[in-house]
């Protein structure tokens, strides 16, 4: 039983570190406007909640122009860091079950548009008055080249929150070749 367990420990160990992802080389980093919004008090666990952000300018050109860089010497931009703080510094505790934000053409508002970029769910998990999201790794060039995309976040309570909370959601999104 205990070679067994070691071999399938090793094989484990093996499929793990033989997994190969692509390497990508960081040209800039493309961050975009912090978006305000408020989670009510009172707010219901039942609902899913959705904000929407039109027409948030990249500003691709004049970075990519600042690095030296053209559309064309980008190979992909992918998710980098996004996180959201409460702008007052109240705490967010355990009230989250899950929260995602789709990155969308301009234009487009249907719910759940475009394509996951950031994702969370950690339920009952104690936060501070900020924490991070988890990037995913869907290529956004299509829609981040542009003077301006959509934005949606979207996100479930775990818990009804006992005061309003004012919060910001920052993106950051990696160039690479």
């Amino acid at each position: 039983m205990r070679v067994k367990t070691t071999l399938l420990f090793f094989l484990a160990l093996l499929g793990i570190f033989s997994c190969r992802k692509d390497k990508f080389e960081l040209l800039f980093e493309l961050p975009l406007s912090s978006l305000e919004f408020n989670i009510e008090a009172g707010s219901s666990t039942l609902d899913t909640y959705y904000f929407f952000f039109d027409n948030v300018p990249t500003h691709f050109e004049e970075l990519a122009g600042t690095y030296g860089f053209e559309a064309a010497d980008v190979k992909a931009i992918l998710p980098g860091k996004a996180f959201i703080r409460s702008i007052f510094g109240e705490s967010y505790e355990d009230i989250f079950w899950e929260i995602a934000v789709q990155v969308c053409p301009e234009g487009d508002r249907e719910f759940k548009c475009g394509k996951e970029a950031f994702y969370w769910k950690f339920p009952t998990q104690t936060l501070g008055s900020d924490f991070d999201l988890v990037p995913n790794e869907p290529d956004l060039k299509e829609w981040l080249t542009e003077d301006k995309v959509n934005i949606q976040l979207w996100f479930r309570l775990a818990k009804t929150p006992s005061q309003s909370i004012s919060s910001r959601l920052d993106l950051r999104f990696n160039a690479v070749k």
